[in-house]
């Protein structure tokens, strides 16, 4: 089978005075959730990982959509962030492997460099049944962001020279960011890992959203066998500062990037990385 040996970077970074994703804060409470697997097995496996977070700052959840605009001053600046992750892992026939995973949540305002969502995965099978036997796993992480413009009392930016503080206030923004990645193989030697953040005391702390996979070889002589594919999208529709006018778009990006390998795989790395904000 063709070797293969690659290394794939894909970067949506934002910025300017048109952009305005400005992270939301947290709630009263905050919550930290934080789960750890590692296996050794020679047999089946079946796991997986599902989570919803979604997060309003003025309005109720029940109440959105529509994000109410600035002639109700007590919901001026109205946000809604989504983010979901889903990590699932399925053998097909017997196998040897090693597996693990470790997730992190923490609901509370965090700081560059941390993230409000960190996962990785590593896992290592070999068939058992003469080529017959599979693996077959993925990851796929979506953050949806969307708010009214900041009134100028609202501004969540600490720095006074920060474009929003400049300006007397933000502006409206919708974006959506996706990535994942896939592997379907009979021999296996890969990572993963996801972080996420949006969830800040300030707009001055960019959001953010990381993704990597690493495929290997299984020994110093043998590499990776079957599938590996990533993914990335990107939907960008932007006011700007000043312009607190209802559905005024300046600005729409659409980006998508995905790359796809099928054979004996020696080397295969894609990072994937997103962040934006009005201050970065």
């Amino acid at each position: 089978m063709k070797k293969l040996a690659i290394m794939v970077i894909a970067l949506a970074m934002l910025t300017g005075l048109v952009l305005a994703d400005s992270g939301i804060k947290q709630t009263e409470e905050t919550q930290g959730i934080k789960v750890e697997t590692d296996a050794i097995v020679q047999g089946d496996i079946d796991s997986d990982v599902t989570l919803d977070w979604e997060m309003t700052n003025v309005q109720t959840l029940a109440d959105v959509p529509p994000l109410k605009g600035k002639e109700d001053a007590v919901d001026c600046g109205s946000t809604k962030y989504q983010v979901t992750f889903e990590e699932d892992t399925l053998s097909e026939g017997q196998g040897t492997f090693d597996y693990g995973t470790t997730m992190d949540v923490e609901t509370s305002n965090v700081i560059v460099p941390l993230y409000n969502i960190e996962t990785t995965k590593s896992l290592f099978y070999v068939t058992t049944q003469n080529g017959q036997g599979r693996i077959k796993s993925s990851d796929l992480v979506t953050l949806d962001g969307a708010g009214l413009p900041f009134c100028e009392k609202l501004v969540r930016e600490m720095c006074p020279f920060s474009p929003g503080n400049k300006e007397g206030g933000s502006q409206a923004f919708c974006n959506y960011v996706e990535m994942g990645n896939e592997i379907d193989m009979d021999f296996a030697s890969v990572e993963t890992g996801t972080d996420v953040r949006f969830v800040t005391k300030a707009a001055d702390y960019p959001v953010e959203v990381v993704q990597f996979i690493d495929v290997g070889p299984i020994s110093s002589s043998i590499g990776s066998s079957g599938t590996a594919s990533a993914s990335m999208v990107v939907d960008v529709k932007e006011g700007r500062n000043g312009d607190y006018g209802a559905g005024e778009m300046y600005e729409m990006l659409e980006f998508e990037e995905s790359t796809t390998f099928t054979g004996t795989i020696d080397d295969f790395v894609k990072v994937m990385f997103y962040q934006s904000g009005p201050t970065r």
